[in-house]
């Protein structure tokens, strides 16, 4: 059954210079705008299964490998149905593959869960350069579900064409579902979240000379133009120099989180640097972890830079 529908269509662009129409032909000739309907919908586990999994593989890239996450993708779902937490958008209804995902998962309550304990100490393994974070995520072995931090894996993924307009509404109502659910006595009263990001190391321009910075926008996904459009400042506080996050919310919860890490995957490739021989992108990942009472000043950032 559909949660609601969002508020406003989505219009996506066919072109870059479609809305200027030469002098013979029609401005309804060619549109350049298709509407679209985000219908958000509870994640099923007969439905969303495969779908999720692949976009747990797309957060993790090559480090995707490293897990089962056929059980990983089971649990976020049978949780989320059987606690009411978490939303996917859809386009074709309800048996339709999901464009985008949120749900949250208690990594205290899991932590030794053959399922989670591997993602769990691959965190711990992650977060060794902050120790603010790395803090946090090593106590939850030792710790327990009634004392110490209590932290909540934020499972998000989407899509990387869909529009960022889409997150903040899916962010609130998982804010406004754990509020519901830690009223009926479920396990969501967390102290901390945690967010994996994915990001990217920008091309340097020296390694395309003869494309001009406006050339290399065009060519990318709409997900990245919107990163390279953000101000400086709001990228600032990432770990290492030159990297965007493919998802440009990424950058506005990153102004709340009370601390990050950034960090290459042990299963990539080695590359060159600067080589223009290399294909594709050099990817990292990310981790960024806030307080729990922050998610609502954090929707708001969204609401008001992406709405």
């Amino acid at each position: 059954m559909a949660k609601r529908k969002s508020n406003a269509n989505a219009s996506t662009e066919l072109s870059d210079d479609s809305g200027a129409s030469s002098g013979n032909e029609s401005d309804d000739s060619t549109p350049s705008l298709i509407n679209v309907d985000f219908d958000f919908f509870a994640p099923s586990p007969d439905v969303d299964l495969i779908a999720l999994k692949r976009l747990l593989r797309q957060l993790l890239y090559s480090d995707a490998d490293l897990f089962d996450l056929h059980p990983v993708a089971e649990l976020v779902l049978d949780s989320s149905k059987a606690d009411g937490v978490g939303s996917c958008i859809k386009v074709d209804g309800e048996e339709s593959d999901p464009y985008s995902i949120i749900a949250v998962l208690n990594l205290n309550l899991h932590k030794d869960s053959p399922t989670l304990k591997p993602l769990l100490q691959y965190f711990i393994k992650k977060s060794k350069s902050n120790s603010d974070l790395h803090s946090i995520l090593s106590s939850i072995p030792s710790g327990s579900i009634t004392s110490g931090p209590q932290v909540g894996l934020v499972v998000s993924e989407r899509l990387l064409n869909m529009p960022v307009q889409t997150q903040a509404p899916m962010y609130r109502m998982l804010g406004e579902e754990m509020q519901q659910a830690v009223s009926q006595g479920k396990p969501y009263k967390f102290t901390h979240l945690l967010l994996l990001s994915k990001l990217y190391v920008a091309p340097s321009i020296s390694s395309n000379p003869k494309g001009s910075k406006k050339k290399k926008k065009n060519g990318k996904s709409a997900a990245s133009r919107d990163a390279d459009d953000m101000d400086v400042d709001e990228l600032a506080g990432l770990s290492q120099a030159g990297l965007l996050p493919f998802h440009p919310e990424d950058s506005f919860i990153l102004r709340h989180a009370l601390a990050s890490v950034t960090y290459p995957f042990d299963n990539a490739a080695n590359r060159k640097q600067d080589d223009p021989l290399e294909f594709g992108l050099d990817q990292r990942g990310g981790m960024m972890l806030f307080e729990a009472s922050k998610l609502e000043s954090m929707v708001k950032t969204m609401e008001e830079c992406c709405i």
